[in-house]
């Protein structure tokens, strides 16, 4: 294994090192951008990226910036200040996606080219060294979806400098199916950063050692918010809680609406915000002669119906009614009272398709307030979880629905438990439960565990042992 991981770039600012992601000519405006930031702390890796109306904004980097502060061997220089390249050492060119932009929807753009995003001596070190990686990171969740011909544009770079080392490119998505999805090719090695899960560990910490930045935080505006952190039995009102922010996810208001048929709505805490894409889309296709479908489900008369009337009755809320501050404040926080009086989640994933597995925040939510759950989310996300460490609850309800490929049979399968653990009283509900309080509080610290053990900067380590000249 590499002794020590050397990122490398070919600018510096004053305000630190700027990663790559540019053509050439954009260089001197990006320069004359970066001499007027005014970051509260100086970073050591900053971006820049137009937005969607080309305008150039900035971010810090997310992914590198958190492996140098995990204290791994790693160091940080410039392409001028090579003056030997080490056998035993990895020299990593990462390209990081932002906040606003991914990086990987870029690189389709016609105007895109490789050699633009190189000095002519690092383009050297990377056809001449195997040991000099290209490093694509998006840490985020903007690329779970990665179009193949971004790959197809980086065979094509590779062919054309008769670059052949293997694992010469890097790429971590959020997607744990990616690699199964483009041409095999040795060149290209990938693993699922799983940020979340770790900022989640990292988060469960804080809260834990009552953390004075954070608590300002969770105090903010008046809006307190809170961990479940004991497994302590309480007086439930609600058999379960349901978030949906982002009505636009179409599975989010369709799986409501099942509830609603199955008067299930009034069993659970459950929110579904105010969203204009949602609505238009009601609006367009929720005639009697239009054809709709939901991950490939052909709504009936009925089902459109139902959603019509959420649509005319909604939005729902549990706690708070600024959809705006509950995006920038409900990552990891959370108000403590629905998991309180409440006995199990139903999570909604940011997607319930079956082409690609993303797991955010919104699944480890439960796990950090000691709830069982239930995901509408990819096929197999319990399996990933399981894989992670993590246990389920295949003892009190049937998990089968995590194989089931098909969107429409996962969701009954789904309700069908739901609508029965909702036909028990909350006093049998909650001996049912007893069972797995153990459950609950081994998974929230397999969650720090994972922090601590730097799991998803060992995905990347893994990556790089063939790495020797």
């Amino acid at each position: 294994m590499a002794k020590r991981l050397n990122f490398i770039f070919d600018y510096v600012t004053p305000h630190g090192h700027l990663g790559f992601g540019y053509q050439r000519k954009e260089i001197p405006e990006i320069f004359e951008y970066a001499t007027h930031l005014n970051f509260d702390e100086s970073p050591r890796i900053f971006h820049c990226r137009r937005n969607e109306n080309q305008e150039i904004k900035h971010s810090t980097s997310f992914f590198v910036e958190e492996l140098l502060a995990e204290h791994i061997d790693s160091t940080v220089s410039t392409t001028d200040n090579i003056k030997q390249v080490k056998k035993d050492e990895q020299y990593l060119i990462p390209f990081e996606s932002v906040s606003f932009r991914t990086h990987f929807s870029e690189i389709l753009e016609p105007t895109f080219n490789f050699d633009d995003c190189f000095s002519k001596k690092l383009l050297y070190f990377i056809k001449k060294y195997p040991n000099f990686k290209i490093l694509y990171v998006d840490a985020r969740e903007g690329s779970y979806y990665v179009n193949k011909d971004v790959f197809t544009k980086m065979q094509t770079w590779l062919d054309s400098h008769k670059i052949r080392h293997s694992n010469k490119i890097v790429v971590s998505t959020c997607d744990e199916l990616l690699e199964k999805k483009i041409p095999k090719d040795d060149r290209f090695t990938f693993f699922n950063n799983d940020s979340y899960i770790s900022a989640a560990g990292k988060f469960v910490i804080q809260v834990q050692k009552k953390d004075t930045t954070l608590l300002g935080d969770i105090k903010r505006d008046n809006y307190e918010y809170d961990l479940k952190l004991e497994f302590e039995e309480s007086n439930p009102k609600k058999y379960f809680n349901m978030f949906n922010r982002n009505t636009e996810r179409i599975h989010r208001p369709y799986f409501v609406g099942r509830l609603k048929e199955e008067n299930l709505l009034d069993k659970g805490y459950v929110s579904l915000f105010r969203n204009a894409d949602f609505e238009n889309w009601v609006d367009n296709h929720m005639d009697e002669e239009n054809t709709s479908s939901v991950y490939g489900i052909q709504l009936t008369p009925t089902m459109k119906e139902t959603i019509k009337e959420i649509k005319n009755k909604y939005p729902y809320y549990i706690d708070e009614e600024d959809g705006e501050r509950v995006a920038n404040l409900h990552n990891f926080l959370s108000i403590k009272k629905p998991y309180v009086e409440s006995l199990f989640t139903i999570v909604s994933e940011t997607s319930a398709s079956s082409d690609y597995l993303f797991i955010t925040e919104k699944t480890l939510k439960p796990i950090m307030n000691l709830h069982p759950f239930f995901v509408i989310g990819n096929p197999h996300t319990l399996k990933k979880l399981k894989r992670l460490g993590f246990k389920t609850f295949s003892m009190l309800w049937d998990e089968s629905y995590d194989d089931e490929l098909d969107f429409a049979k996962r969701t009954e399968m789904i309700i069908k438990e739901v609508k029965e653990l909702c036909s028990l009283s909350f006093e049998e509900l909650t001996q049912k439960f007893r069972k797995i309080k153990n459950i609950c509080i081994y998974n929230r610290e397999v969650l720090v565990k994972l922090y601590y053990k730097n799991y998803k900067y060992n995905q990347l380590l893994q990556c790089l042992k063939k790495e020797i000249i």
